[in-house]
């Protein structure tokens, strides 16, 4: 992953115009029987979570403008500067948005 990630609550337009905010990151999701990861975990905008097989998983490379970011603080900076090594560590491949 070469871009900064983005913190929680950050509001992003995807590819596909779609505004979504991220409320998790790193999440395993099962995509064609294997498990594979995902950058970013998030909820539509302006309904917010409605269901859970109403969250939707991308990547960084699906955004094609930050509306809005996240607080960052300490803890949040550390977990930026960890999160590839935890994401390489752990095996998982990353998923794509079909």
């Amino acid at each position: 992953m070469g871009e900064k990630l983005l913190p929680l609550g950050s509001v992003v337009r995807l590819k596909d115009k779609t505004n979504l905010m991220i409320i998790g990151r790193g999440s395993l999701v099962n995509q064609n029987d294997e498990a594979v990861y995902f950058e970013y975990t998030s909820i539509t905008m302006p309904f917010g979570y409605q269901a859970p097989d109403q969250l939707y998983f991308f990547n960084h490379s699906d955004i094609e403008e930050v509306v809005y970011m996240g607080y960052k603080n300490d803890a949040e900076l550390q977990f930026e500067e960890e999160f590839p090594k935890l994401i390489e560590k752990s095996g998982y491949k990353k998923g794509t948005v079909e």
